[in-house]
Order: structure tokens, then sequence, then C-alpha cells
């Protein structure tokens, strides 16, 4: 006689959680490493324009002429 024990059985609900969890995690593994890719490996076709309001100093005098 066959025996139907509920605590056996994976609900397709849970599976499909699992796989969710493992794709954003997976996911969060490519965005980490493409950060840090780029951090370490710019690209140096793309031009750079200095942000003269990167500095403290420069936000401070930018304040003062407001």
């Amino acid at each position: 006689m066959p025996r139907n024990n509920t605590k056996d059985a994976v609900l397709p609900r849970t599976l499909a959680a699992h796989l969710l969890i493992a794709e954003l995690r997976a996911e969060a593994r490519r965005d980490r490493f493409a950060a840090s890719f780029e951090q370490h490996f710019p690209d140096d076709d793309e031009p750079r324009v200095p942000n003269p309001l990167d500095s403290a100093q420069a936000r401070r005098a930018q304040e003062v002429l407001l």
C-alpha cells in the first residue's frame, strides 16, 4: 500500500521560492563582480571629465558663493 505522507512532499511553491532565491543570489554575485571589475579596470574609451564638486574644498567654496 503506497503511503501518502505530506511531510515528504515538496510543494511547487517551495521549489519556485528556492529557485528565485538562487537566481537573486547569482544576480547579486554578478553585480558585485561587475562593480569590482569596473573599479579595478575602468573603461579607457569613456571620456572622463573631473567634477569640480568632488572635493570638499570646492563644495565649501560653492556654498559660500550661494
